[in-house]
């Protein structure tokens, strides 16, 4: 497993939407485990709860989400091809992102969500997400239909933080990569 880079505001695969996963039998085919597994090693590099293929640079419909946020799992999971079904309340919190770093806004998002999904080994994953974790499925979904969570920002909030996301495009059209603070490479 690897650590991957991160892709950051504004690269041009965050905003475009992601490819569908043909399945081999059903299930995963080697490529897509090993992508899986670097993007689970790299989301627990950066202390994320999620993380989605286009933003390691793979336009892929596949993301990871952290094992806290989902019932009874004991490791982070991978969701290929998902689907939402949106329910429960609007309800408005704070939120980030591992591409827009030190970037933060509140975010209009919904309550509870139905996740489906295909696993790894073919099988059907069909959860229902509360609060923290239907946030942030909603979050990594979005990035598979290149949409960023700065999208969802009102007008004033988008002004307060437009400084640092023209701060951030800047270095991302040099060809800045988000890396672990170790891995010098560019």
């Amino acid at each position: 497993m690897a650590v991957l880079p991160i892709y950051c505001y504004e690269h041009d695969i965050l905003r475009r939407a992601a490819d569908p996963i043909d399945l081999v039998d059903g299930k995963a085919d080697d490529e897509v485990r090993k992508l899986a597994a670097d993007m689970t090693e790299t989301m627990a590099a950066f202390d994320g709860l999620g993380l989605a293929a286009p933003q390691v640079g793979v336009s892929r419909r596949l993301f990871i989400l952290h094992q806290n946020l989902l019932p009874e799992a004991e490791e982070p999971r991978a969701f290929i091809n998902p689907e939402l079904e949106l329910d429960g309340e609007p309800y408005i919190d704070r939120e980030g992102c591992l591409s827009l770093p030190e970037i933060f806004g509140r975010v209009k998002r919904y309550s509870r969500v139905e996740l489906r999904a295909t696993g790894l080994e073919g099988e059907e994953l069909k959860l229902e997400l509360p609060m923290l974790a239907a946030r942030a499925a909603q979050h990594e979904f979005d990035h598979l239909e290149g949409i960023l969570f700065v999208d969802h920002l009102t007008k004033g909030q988008s002004m307060l933080v437009r400084g640092r996301l023209q701060q951030l495009a800047a270095r991302t059209a040099q060809g800045w990569l988000r890396r672990l603070k170790d891995d010098t490479k560019k």
